[in-house]
């Protein structure tokens, strides 16, 4: 096994200079063509430094863990949501642990002070995106526990689909488009903000250009409604694919355009998609996490990450 000792041996330093290079110590200074010996040293002997060695010396533990329910549907999220997690906890020399918790625990107030003790955690992305324990939030805040939610929409410390804004412009695109007559189908706005967001969106779209909205919730309304009028939509902006298997089944000839977290085809058709930003999700909550760890008592201004479009078929 290669220790540090061996590192400052190649390189020709002093222990301590190699400790503090390989921790990254900007605030020591050591010249540059020192530091670049010892990384190359390092690197060539194959050194990686001991964790739990260095948990004893900084008191961080060099882990960051992703917290999710055991209700799926509660922390929904995608490959690449986890791979801009594990790009990024890399970039920072962080190790993401994966863990599923019950509500049971996350609201048992003996239990969440120790939650990163439990974890061997330096702090927690939570993506506890719907029906979220209140008392949870309470927990951390109480425990001063480092934590970034994740796809959840707070007054601090998250980081979030723009999903209004991407309500807005979808609808603004199909306005530029040429469409005038243009429907909005979803859900019942409820326990995710996304919900109330997209919704917001189109109508602010539709508001600003003095368009007459139409508007189909479907568990109140079926989409059959949407067409029932004599000046049809000819384009409608869709919540998720759910919703849009139910107008396409009502309509096959309207234009349809929904979000998702990536391109939405069926054997018939591409449609045109509103992408979710998944990767920079997981790779911005990494890094808001880090800033959080290092300055516990500060709060991380919300950030809504924009999303992008993917041209379908022609429709």
């Amino acid at each position: 096994m290669v220790r540090s000792e061996d590192v400052a041996r190649h390189a020709g330093v002093s222990r301590a200079t190699v400790s503090l290079v390989l921790n990254g110590r900007m605030d020591i200074q050591i010249p540059e063509a020192t530091r670049q010996r010892v990384q190359d040293a390092a690197r060539e002997l194959g050194y990686r430094p001991h964790r739990s060695g260095r948990a004893v010396r900084t008191g961080k533990t060099g882990n960051i863990a992703f917290l999710l329910s055991t209700v799926s549907e509660r922390s929904l999220f995608s490959p690449r949501l986890l791979d801009g997690l594990m790009d990024a906890a890399a970039e920072h020399d962080q190790h993401l642990l994966v863990s599923r918790i019950s509500d049971e625990k996350l609201t048992d107030a003996s239990f969440v002070p120790k939650i990163l003790r439990e974890f061997a955690a330096d702090g927690l992305v939570i993506n506890y995106n719907s029906q979220t324990p209140p008392r949870l939030a309470e927990l951390i805040a109480e425990a001063r526990i480092p934590a970034i939610w994740i796809n959840d929409k707070r007054e601090a410390d998250c980081v979030f689909p723009d999903d209004f804004g991407a309500a807005k412009s979808a609808t603004e695109r199909l306005i530029a488009e040429g469409h005038t007559r243009i429907a909005y189908a979803g859900w019942t706005p409820g326990p995710h903000y996304s919900m109330v967001d997209r919704l917001a969106g189109y109508q602010a779209a539709m508001a600003e250009r003095g368009l007459t909205e139409n508007i189909a919730l479907l568990e109140q309304t079926p989409a059959t409604v949407l067409f029932s009028t004599q000046e049809p939509p000819t384009a409608v902006l869709c919540y998720s694919p759910d919703t849009l298997a139910t107008v396409w089944e009502a309509n096959r000839s309207v234009k349809l355009v929904v979000i998702h977290a990536e391109p939405y085809t069926t054997l018939e058709h591409a449609f045109d998609t509103w992408l979710l930003p998944d990767y920079t999700l997981g790779a911005a909550a990494v890094e808001l996490l880090v800033q959080k760890i290092a300055l516990p008592q500060g709060l991380c201004t919300p950030r809504a990450l924009p999303l992008s479009f993917h041209k379908g078929d022609k429709q």
